[in-house]
């Protein structure tokens, strides 16, 4: 059951919810801007020579009384920016008073009981660190081939109650019933001893899609379970996805409240704790922060210039290379803003290697653009803050690297060698070989997609458009290739064709489409049965006929497919003298 990653960020209940980017802003300019393997932005320098990075970045804290926001306002070449640090106060703060949450977690078969016991332990840790001031109540539904309400009662607000059945509960294995996960759960709402308007929020942990629905639903089970999600947000429940695995995040972000409320942690199950209790994880919607005595330390390589705004609060810069100290002005409301720029040089990098030495650590051909020489600047400036509990608060900043620029490359089709000639339908898997012509100079890794998804392969009688999903690498961009359709063709063929008369049988391959057969007087009646190569098509014609007695029996078999396909084999069949021992085929 497949992902790229997905970085939305989970909203909670009735709070807004700071999002966090990464370097992926456009840079101004005609200068484009290319996403490298190390994370670095680069932007094609018009001064050779010239290391440049992308200004365009913006970074928030997770949600807090206080939101601080990051983000680079001027380039002024050669390593000199300008930073921008905003105190503002987050948007309905404080008003979440009453919480109901449902985890809806997947104990299907593809799940395994080591990836179930942490699924448990990130649910056992959310619960942990749930916000005492906020009146919560919390219910557990597991769903495998049927849905199960784990806590009897449905709904408590005793938290050492519902930790206690989260690390008791077994794991059903099974097929994939979301849609009873859905039904089951919404039943657990009736439980609920909290006030009318409580915000319900479920939270499903899944890794992959619905295979089957509850015995009196009938429909696609993808389908059905879109609709029972649409059904429960007309209702007022938000719902919120964690993914992990190879899920599609496509179905899942038409499942969650919005794509933002959809997060998916691919084969990494730390990854998939983060989401639901690390800094930027559900628990965290909860938490309402204060952001005083900010402390922020620059990376190595980085050097304070100097303050050049300061709209509200006091700052202490301790040296250049140290730490700058602000304590914001108090912002009581959501459009009080304090906000701060400094001034920052990132030391020069290293000078150019030879075009030999880059060739070899590039894997470029020799005489190609050199390779990025990255300065050797640390990833993040480190925010120490105190929040409004007098709980000391460290949170990390991207700084950017600079570097000196590297020509990319796109993979085409070009550069491809693959066939998509089609084959005749076989019960089998079929696998369209692809891969990169050896004389291009392409380190990455390639996935062939099939109708949008890399698994199953193409398997049961259809088209399937393939593509391939190129990654990212020094030299090349990432890219989506589209190559064509691969068609699996109705098989309206027999494998044999068995006649068996009063005394002997004989069996014929379905190698060809009319055949003459003499059998001996002795037999009056003789019976048909026939093998096809697929299992799925009709076959009419077998059965027990009457000889006549002089004439020719003429047979007709049909072989039809699910899209009508057909094909007729003839059987002349015409009694002889003969000793009655043997059923003769004419050669």
């Amino acid at each position: 059951m497949r992902i790229q990653q997905i970085l939305g960020v989970m909203a909670a209940i009735a709070l807004s919810l700071t999002v966090l980017f990464v370097g992926n802003a456009q840079a101004q300019g005609t200068n484009p801007s290319v996403n490298v393997s190390n994370g670095a932005i680069w932007r094609y320098s018009t001064t050779p020579g010239n290391y440049v990075v992308d200004p365009n970045f913006l970074q928030t804290l997770p949600p807090t009384d206080v939101r601080l926001s990051q983000q680079i306002i001027s380039d002024y070449g050669n390593g000199l920016f300008d930073v921008e640090v905003k105190a503002q106060k987050g948007s309905n703060i404080n008003k979440v008073q009453n919480a109901t949450v449902v985890f809806v977690l997947d104990g299907s078969g593809s799940i395994t009981t080591q990836q179930f016991t942490q699924i448990r332990d990130a649910c056992i840790e959310m619960v942990n660190l749930f916000p005492t001031h906020i009146n919560a109540e919390f219910g557990v539904v597991e769903f495998s081939t049927n849905a199960i309400v784990r806590y009897r009662y449905g709904l408590t607000t005793n938290r050492a109650e519902i930790v206690n059945v989260l690390r008791t509960m077994p794991k059903s294995n099974g097929n994939t019933n979301l849609y009873d996960g859905f039904l089951k759960a919404e039943m657990v709402l009736s439980a609920s001893s909290l006030p009318s308007g409580t915000p319900k929020q479920f939270i499903l942990i899944t890794d992959g899609y619905p295979n089957m629905l509850p015995y009196n639903v009938f429909g696609d089970p993808m389908l059905k379970s879109l609709e029972k999600a649409a059904e429960l947000k007309t209702k007022g429940v938000i719902l919120n996805v964690a993914g992990f695995g190879t899920v599609n995040n496509t179905f899942f972000d038409q499942i969650a409240s919005s794509a933002a409320l959809c997060k998916v942690a691919g084969n990494n199950l730390t990854e998939l704790r983060n989401i639901l209790v690390g800094p930027n994880g559900f628990v965290n919607s909860f938490i309402d922060n204060a952001a005083k005595n900010v402390a922020i330390s620059m990376a190595s390589g980085v050097t304070f210039t100097k303050v050049v705004s300061n709209t509200g609060g006091d700052y202490t810069i301790s040296s250049p290379t140290g730490t700058l100290y602000w304590n914001p002005h108090q912002v009581a409301t959501s459009t009080d803003v304090s906000t701060l720029v400094y001034r920052i040089q990132l030391d020069e990098p290293d000078a150019p290697a030879s075009t030999t030495k880059i060739a070899k650590a590039t894997k470029l051909p020799t005489g190609k653009t050199l390779g990025p020489v990255l300065n050797p600047v640390s990833s993040s400036a480190l925010y120490n803050y105190v929040d409004a509990t007098g709980k000391a608060r460290s949170e990390k900043f991207d700084i950017p690297k600079a570097g000196y620029p590297v020509k990319k490359n796109t993979l085409t089709i070009k550069d491809l060698v693959y066939n998509l000639k089609g084959v005749a339908y076989d019960g089998k898997e079929h696998a369209v070989p692809v891969r990169v012509n050896p004389r291009v100079a392409y380190d990455g890794r390639i996935t062939v997609i099939y109708n949008g998804k890399s698994s199953p392969l193409p398997k049961e009688i259809g088209d399937y458009f393939v593509s391939v999903n190129a990654t990212e690498t020094p030299t090349y961009y990432a890219a989506k290739i589209d190559l064509g359709l691969f068609i699996i063709t109705p098989n309206t063929n027999l494998l044999s064709i068995t006649i068996t008369g009063k005394k002997s049988s004989l069996t014929l391959p379905g190698t060809q489409y009319e055949y003459d057969i003499f059998v001996p007087t002795s037999d009056n009646n003789i019976s048909i049965t026939a093998t096809p190569a697929d299992p799925s098509v009709k076959i009419t014609g077998t059965g027990t006929y009457k000889l006549h007695p002089n004439n020719p029996t003429t047979i007709t078999i049909t072989v039809t497919a699910k899209n009508g396909q057909t094909t007729i084999y003839k059987l002349n069949i015409l009694r002889v003298l003969g000793d009655g021992n043997n059923v003769i085929r004419l050669e």
